[in-house]
């Protein structure tokens, strides 16, 4: 039986949704409006959210405080009833779990408006059922700074759930008659983030006071959380992610983390919010030593809307693009796993394929002409001058393709001018020849080549590549629901490879427009965005959810499953391939590409021709959303 990764589909779909946010309003955050969309599905259209009242909530810090009437939905549509009581399993739990991943998270607080109030407001509009009084009544209140775990708050998430489930029971099995409830606009119940520190964009502002600050050069961000953790006069840090030198580059390191036992205010404006980044400690007050919440002026603590589920987000400006870092600085934090290309398919789908996990092949090219066949002077000889490549020539934008001969492609070699080909394997017959020059990776097995003719219009999906140094591309996806592998003949690649699911939005990644150098390029990309990509954490529970640096070496395969924004840069003149492939362990997006990009002749093929097995064939029927086929 075949194994497919069904979470990692759904969060795949997830994030593939365009959410429709409504209108920002100061100190109001619209993401629930996200889990709105992604646990509940609901038209956020006639939902917009007004800005919120204390509700009594004691005051805890900082808060950002909004409707939340979402819940009702995913919960009633999945109520069970046993005997005269409905048994209702709140989501609350996916909020709590929602809000230790958001680096900028600090806790959550669930509230119920007064009842007996807002029953007499829906009796006149109307609306008199129980269900429609939760939904009115349930508030979500999402904080990013949290002195402590106050006497008025539960931070246990169990219990949470157990006193909300309590009241939704009884309210429901109320239906109408509230008078036993008591007063529940005193029912608020605060879960409390398990993160260490708290995400926020912008530079911490010094006090002359604070006798406790200090500097330290060239830590890690995970060294610097240590570091304060361990100092009982420290409450938060702050740096910035560029070096204050032109000439100096760090890859994993900042060039100084400074921290503080205060924390006034952070400065938020221009710059400060595009380079700096700072870290407080998750309630102060609950950690041994001599500072505590007092320490930080709450008041001052501001967040924008997008900031908690897109917190880095903001273009930057790229104005150089050296210096880069040197193959020992990339080989230092490049962490990617090596496997030999002798592991079995079988072996290759369980460990990599099916959790869909990137990971380096090495071997592949073990009696591959490819690898002794292409240099430079050897494919200087192989083209006539007149062959016309695709690629990016002139220092034209990485989004730009133009046509260059090859006389005038090894001009350039000869010269130092800038050049990148990327050209399809089956552009014209003297470049289709190179195909016989390599295999596809053994371990890898790609359903689109045992169709005929598709996708349409993209051949084998296979292409050429050769560029100088400086080449490469920005962020981006891979289209058709492809996996990917890329095999390098010469040279050295740089990597930037996402966590699978995050930055799909990838334009936000981009250099911004208005201050960056007019004809900015994959190099400077990479020379201010890319190399401080290792700072963004996408997981405030998981500090290995962040984006990973490889160094890819000659004869080397790194395979990058679907889903996963990357970008690359050639350290040097490069030959390589780049392929996409069709994954059986993707298979719920690669079927809905074949039914929407093919004909009949293509879904018919892959099913009922053995492309697809009988596992296979009954999940594209139950789960794919694509069956039956449509015209």
């Amino acid at each position: 039986m075949v194994a497919f990764s069904r979470s990692s589909m759904e969060q795949q779909r997830r994030h593939l949704r365009v959410f429709r946010r409504p209108a920002a309003v100061h100190d109001v955050i619209s993401i629930v409006f996200a889990l709105v969309l992604s646990c509940c599905s609901v038209n956020t259209a006639q939902q917009q959210p007004e800005a919120a009242t204390n509700h009594g909530i004691p005051d805890i810090g900082s808060r950002r405080i909004l409707n939340a009437p979402f819940t009702l939905e995913k919960r009633f549509s999945n109520r069970q009833k046993t005997g005269q009581h409905i048994a209702v399993r709140s989501i609350t739990a996916e909020e709590m779990k929602l809000c230790d991943t958001m680096v900028g998270c600090a806790g959550v607080t669930f509230s119920f408006d007064d009842l007996h109030d807002r029953r007499q407001i829906l009796t006149s509009e109307g609306n008199s059922n129980a269900d429609v009084l939760l939904k009115k009544s349930l508030q979500v209140h999402l904080h990013n700074f949290l002195p402590s775990a106050l006497s008025t708050m539960d931070t246990r998430s169990d219990q949470i759930l157990d006193h909300i489930g309590t009241l939704e029971r009884e309210i429901t099995e109320s239906d109408g008659d509230l008078s036993s409830l008591g007063d529940t606009s005193k029912n608020i119940f605060t879960y409390q983030s398990k993160k260490d520190y708290i995400f926020h964009r912008g530079r911490i502002v010094a006090d002359v006071l604070d006798e406790h600050r200090r500097t330290v050069p060239l830590i890690g961000l995970d060294e610097a959380k240590r570091m304060c953790k361990e100092d009982s006069n420290c409450i938060a840090f702050t740096f910035s992610t560029r070096p204050s030198a032109a000439e100096e580059v760090h890859i994993s390191t900042a060039e100084n983390v400074t921290f503080f036992s205060m924390v006034p205010s952070i400065d938020r404006e221009g710059r400060a919010t595009d380079e700096w980044r700072s870290y407080i400690s998750s309630a102060p007050d609950s950690h041994a030593g001599s500072v505590d919440s007092s320490n930080v002026n709450a008041s001052n603590i501001t967040i924008h809307e997008r900031e908690l589920d897109q917190p880095y987000a903001t273009k930057r400006c790229c104005t150089r693009r050296d210096p880069l870092p040197t193959l020992e600085d990339l080989g230092r934090v490049d962490q990617m796993p090596r496997i030999s290309c002798n592991i079995s398919k079988e072996e290759f789908r369980a460990l990599y394929e099916t959790p869909r996990l990137p990971v380096i092949l090495e071997g592949c090219d073990s009696g591959w002409p490819a690898s002794s066949k292409w240099n430079r002077k050897t494919l200087s000889e192989r083209f006539d001058n007149e062959t016309t490549f695709v690629g990016k020539f002139h220092n034209r934008r990485v989004d730009l393709d133009n046509y260059e001969s090859w006389g005038w492609i090894k001009d350039a070699m000869a010269t130092g001018e800038e050049y990148y080909v990327f050209d399809s394997l089956i552009a014209h017959p003297e470049v289709s020849k190179l195909q016989h020059d390599f295999e596809l990776p053994a371990p890898i097995e790609n359903i689109y080549l045992k169709m005929e003719d598709f996708p349409p219009g993209y051949g084998p999906s296979r292409w050429f590549t050769y560029g100088s140094r400086g080449s490469g591309t920005w962020p981006h996806l891979d289209p058709i629901a492809a996996d990917a592998w890329n095999y390098v003949a010469r040279g050295y690649k740089w990597w930037v490879l996402f966590p699978r699911g995050e930055e799909m939005n990838y334009g936000n990644l981009y250099c911004a427009h208005d201050c960056s150098t007019e004809m900015w390029n994959a190099d400077h990309w990479f020379a201010e965005v890319g190399v401080n990509a290792g700072f963004n954490e996408y997981d405030g529970m998981n500090p290995y959810k962040r984006p990973v640096h490889v160094l890819q070496k000659p004869g080397e395969v790194l395979y990058i499953p679907n889903g996963m924004v990357h970008s690359v840069l050639n350290l040097d003149d490069t030959i390589a391939v780049a392929a996409h492939f069709a994954s059986t362990q993707n298979l719920e997006m690669v079927w809905n590409t074949i039914v929407s990009l093919g004909s009949d002749k293509h879904w018919q093929q892959a099913y009922f021709s053995g492309i697809l097995d009988r596992e296979q064939r009954r999940f594209v029927r139950n789960v794919s959303g694509s069956w039956p086929p449509k015209p």
